[in-house]
């Protein structure tokens, strides 16, 4: 029997108690954040469909076609579905999902880089997630550290809006606390679109506050650089995430 989405849902803010359990049996808490993450994006995108082998076979389709997902990040869309109705005792048999999967790797072997695209929300929300899982060859860490300032960066680049110039000029002195706990001020001084030096601020707030609030707490001194990379060394680290996020092409 088919199972309607929403009935498992108490909002598209929360998880169910019986996906909670299940997502905290995972193997780390790094495996944890990327089900949850997957299993919202899941939920919105169903809206009132059942929760059936093919309406997950569709998914996949939509994720491959419509949003340029790589192959090796919709596997963790479909693992987090699956782990979930396995945990309720269900047996949906997932033979079109098993078929979607299994050719939108053979498509994926053969795409190729697209053109330069904008990250949407639902990508940043991604690149932020996936930033703080571990790499190969990395020390935990090492991880830790490099997550960080990748979300920073991502951060910066989408919510903030700036320049990668811009982010390597920006120094800690130039980040002010907002009006409420999760928001931050951005001033950017003189670059290429404000030679002149006017005032001009951006706000950060949720996540992205809270990434560079973050990364403050490590240390910082007024005058230091917040990220202390040239922008061709951001412009490499930010594609990386978006890679490593499963984003394909040049992503801006």
């Amino acid at each position: 029997m088919n199972l309607p989405l929403t009935a498992l849902l108490r909002d598209d803010r929360k998880l169910p108690a019986n996906l909670f359990h299940v997502i905290h049996a995972a193997t780390s808490a790094n495996t944890h954040r990327a089900y949850a993450h997957a299993f919202r994006q899941f939920a919105r995108w169903c809206g009132n469909r059942d929760l059936s082998d093919r309406t997950l076979a569709e998914y996949v389709s939509y994720l491959y076609h419509d949003r340029n997902l790589a192959p090796s990040s919709i596997s963790v869309a479909v693992a987090a579905i699956k782990r979930m109705v396995k945990a309720m005792g269900r047996d949906l048999g997932w033979s079109l999902t098993t078929e979607a999967v299994a050719g939108m790797r053979r498509l994926g072997k053969e795409r190729g880089r697209g053109q330069s695209q904008g990250l949407t929300y639902e990508d940043f929300v991604l690149c932020m997630n996936t930033a703080e899982q571990q790499r190969p060859h990395e020390t935990e860490h090492r991880a830790r550290r490099r997550a960080k300032q990748d979300q920073v960066i991502i951060a910066l680049l989408f919510m903030a809006r700036l320049r990668r110039s811009e982010v390597a000029a920006l120094e800690w002195r130039d980040v002010q606390d907002g009006q409420t706990n999760d928001t931050l001020l951005v001033q950017v001084r003189a670059s290429k679109t404000n030679q002149e030096g006017r005032p001009d601020y951006r706000l950060l707030k949720g996540i992205a506050a809270q990434a560079v609030h973050a990364l403050r707490w490590l240390g910082h001194e007024p005058t230091r650089k917040v990220v202390g990379l040239s922008p061709q060394q951001l412009a490499r680290r930010f594609q990386a995430c978006c890679e490593y996020a499963g984003l394909k092409g040049k992503l801006a």
